[in-house]
């Protein structure tokens, strides 16, 4: 034992072991008299994402050679106490010791957090994140955001497909002719309308103007402000607010106010339980406009 220790052996010494060899010698066999412990390697931070962290952008290409850009799936739609992320902690593993008394440490690991933006809350442990709010989840440079508003900084069209949406949509640009928007709250486009449908669950506002080119379709189960209608369809819950009517169906369960300087109402339809109010209504020229106030259309 003491000529094993002056080989500079300190740690894991099996005493044991040496007593049953003095006992019973064993030649030309190794014998193991002493044994370090290695170092227990652990392993890094990893997060585990409840959602579509890159969205699918690509259009669908039909059987038929066609190729589908209205659903391009570039949505996460989450509901409010919905899980989004799990932190799974590093493990830093345990350092050992090898015979000569000397520490063994495991290979360095790297460790990790949840990186949170608005409308999300962590667990008490700080492992797991959560949606506060029904909307849409994204991240961007790893870090996870949720917004109750869907935005869309350019505008819904070959880029976006059509857009489905449980809260409110703000479109940045304008919606393009073909397309659609459906949500259970506001739109907002700060562009213009073409031929397209939007369908909300709440307000309808469209700050530069809808062409509908006799297919577009404003319809809220709230009010509509556009700055003009042109050759298209608006259904509303509520009033109606806009520059001028031109050759365009309008039903409205409140008033229709068509509020410009010239606020004409031309070549048009408009039905409504509320009052019509408009500077010019009809023309000498073009086709006829009708004017129906003070009834139920469903009626």
């Amino acid at each position: 034992l003491e000529g094993i220790k002056t080989s500079g052996a300190t740690a894991g010494i099996d005493t044991a072991v040496i007593e049953d060899f003095m006992r019973h010698p064993v030649y030309f066999t190794d014998v193991e008299v002493a044994r370090g412990n290695p170092a227990r390697q652990g392993h890094d931070a990893y997060i585990e994402y409840f959602f579509n962290t890159s969205p699918n952008r690509k259009p669908h290409h039909n059987e038929d050679g066609s190729v589908d850009y209205h659903n391009l799936s570039i949505l996460n739609e989450v509901a409010e106490n919905e899980l989004l992320a799990r932190l799974h902690p590093a493990d830093p593993g345990e350092a050992g010791i090898d015979i000569l008394g000397r520490g063994l440490n495991p290979s360095p690991v790297k460790f990790a957090r949840l990186d949170i933006g608005r409308n999300i809350r962590l667990s008490a442990d700080q492992t797991e994140a959560f949606s506060e709010v029904t909307g849409h989840v994204t991240m961007i440079n790893n870090k996870i955001f949720v917004s109750a508003v869907y935005e869309i900084p350019g505008d819904v069209g070959l880029a976006t497909g059509d857009v489905s949406y449980k809260g409110n949509v703000h479109v940045g640009g304008s919606v393009r002719s073909g397309f659609s928007i459906t949500c259970d709250g506001d739109i907002i486009v700060d562009g213009e309308v073409e031929d397209a449908l939007l369908d909300a669950g709440g307000q309808i506002i469209v700050k530069h103007g809808f062409h509908g080119k006799g297919n577009g379709i404003l319809q809220s189960k709230s009010n509509v402000i556009c700055k003009f209608i042109e050759n298209g369809k608006v259904f509303a819950g509520g009033y109606v607010e806009s520059g001028s009517v031109l050759n365009s169906e309008i039903t409205a369960k409140g008033d229709v106010n068509i509020c410009s300087k010239k606020g004409f109402i031309a070549g048009s339809i408009v039905r409504t339980i509320g009052n019509v109010s408009a500077v010019t209504i009809g023309s000498e020229i073009g086709s006829k406009t009708s004017i129906e106030a003070g009834v139920d259309a469903d009626a």
